[in-house]
C-alpha cells in the first residue's frame, strides 16, 4: 500500500487507520494490563506440597489403616465360613426333608 493510497483511505474511512505499528503498540498495552492484573494472583500464590493419600506411605493415620484392614479380612474369612455353614445346614435340611427320609 503507497502512502497515496493510504491518504486516500483514511479520508474515506476516517482519520484512525489501524496500521502496523497501532496494532503492535495496542497489543503492547493490552499485554501490559493483562500482567498487571494478573500480578496479584501471582504473589498470592501458594506453592504446591505433594501429600501422599494412602496411610501406607504417609504415617498419618496408619495403624487405625492398618486396623480397618484387619477388619475387614476378618469379617470376609467370617462370611466365608459362616456361608459354609450355612450351605452345610441347608443340604442337611434337604437330606432330611426327602420322602425316604420321612418314611
Amino acid at each position: 500500500m503507497t502512502e497515496k493510497d493510504l491518504e486516500l483511505l483514511k479520508k474515506q474511512m476516517g482519520p484512525r487507520i489501524w496500521d502496523g505499528w497501532a496494532l503492535f503498540y495496542s497489543f503492547l498495552f493490552g499485554c501490559l494490563i493483562t500482567v498487571m492484573l494478573m500480578a496479584p494472583a501471582v504473589l498470592f500464590a501458594d506453592e504446591i506440597v505433594h501429600k501422599f493419600k494412602s496411610p501406607s506411605f504417609s504415617g498419618i493415620g496408619q495403624s487405625s489403616h492398618y486396623l480397618t484392614i484387619e477388619n475387614q479380612e476378618k469379617s470376609r474369612r467370617d462370611k466365608i465360613a459362616q456361608d459354609i455353614e450355612d450351605r452345610i445346614a441347608k443340604a442337611e435340611r434337604e437330606a432330611d426333608n426327602t420322602t425316604l427320609a420321612k418314611f
